[in-house]
């Protein structure tokens, strides 16, 4: 009987830990690049040859990382117009180990993937990452939730929007609330994009450093 529970513990002990993704370490829920590019900076030719995808058709796809130790994936949804090419790159916590057939792009390469398809690479993009904090962990600069009177009634203000002031993460907006039991915090927005140097972690934690201007770790 001791050898059994020596052998069941050592076994327990062993196993190994689930991978965490860069994105659970900093409480990210998700992080989304939009580009809105105009067709004549964009190689519709090329992208069509390694996609198939011709212009008026819209796609959705799920890409995985290649090292499913990475822990994420990401959402590359989009569509070719007449005038322009819009494509959405969404990165979230979560991944599975990619198929035997599965080819470039990776989660980790899709931003490099994406930048040999322009003819001139767009030098800004629109970005909008979530947060989900414990409120055992973080509170709010603004004290939330509140009541105010509205029409002689009293009204609960759990969520404020916020415009914020020049600061080096290019941070223009935020909206902070309470949902459920964590502090939720949204930022948006337009950052320079640097295509061959561009690293997820970098971003987060350049994302998580904003957020110090609307809430506090206790």
């Amino acid at each position: 009987m001791v050898a059994t529970r020596k052998s069941s513990a050592l076994a327990k002990a062993s196993t190994p830990k689930k991978p965490q993704s860069v994105l659970k370490r900093f409480d990210c829920e998700s992080v989304h690049y939009e580009f809105r590019i105009p067709i004549g900076l964009f190689n519709a030719r090329r992208f069509s040859a390694r996609t198939r995808i011709k212009t008026g058709e819209r796609w959705s796809a799920v890409i995985r990382c290649k090292n499913p130790k990475n822990a994420y994936h990401v959402h590359f949804n989009g569509s070719v117009g007449d005038k322009y090419v819009r494509m959405t790159v969404s990165y979230w916590d979560g991944t599975s180990k990619p198929g035997p057939d599965e080819r470039e792009p990776f989660a980790e390469s899709i931003m490099q993937w994406i930048s040999d398809l322009f003819k001139e690479r767009p030098t800004r993009v629109t970005v909008h990452a979530d947060f989900r904090k414990t409120f055992e962990a973080w509170r709010s600069r603004f004290n939330l939730p509140f009541k105010v009177t509205m029409a002689g009634r009293e009204v609960t203000i759990d969520g404020v929007s916020l415009t914020l002031p020049p600061n080096p993460q290019r941070v223009l907006h935020a909206f902070m609330g309470k949902q459920d039991d964590k502090l939720a915090i949204s930022l948006f927005a337009v950052r320079p994009m640097q295509f061959e140097t561009f690293d997820i972690a970098q971003e987060i934690a350049s994302f998580s450093e904003a957020l110090n201007m609307v809430a506090e770790p206790l």
